[in-house]
């Protein structure tokens, strides 16, 4: 099965990867978005994309304030 993907880089150097994959596990497609961000973003960060300032106990915060421990809940508090 062929993959569509679109890369798109910034003069900064961020970077953002999307496709679009199968899953056989839930016989479906999905969006897979990967998010490169340069040192420069370092603590500016909010949102599906987390902090970024190296505690993983903040990165699943909703756009309600309230800290998961589910991401699945948490990508859901996102819609």
């Amino acid at each position: 099965m062929s993959t569509l993907q679109f890369i798109v880089i910034w003069f900064s150097g961020l970077t953002i990867t999307a496709d679009v994959r199968h899953s056989h596990v839930m016989a479906r497609q999905y969006l897979n978005v990967l998010f490169t961000p340069t040192v420069a973003f370092k603590g500016h960060t909010e949102g599906l994309c987390g902090v970024m300032d190296n505690d993983p106990s903040n990165d699943l915060k909703g756009p309600d304030g309230e800290q998961y421990n589910d991401p699945i809940h948490f990508a859901d508090s996102c819609k």
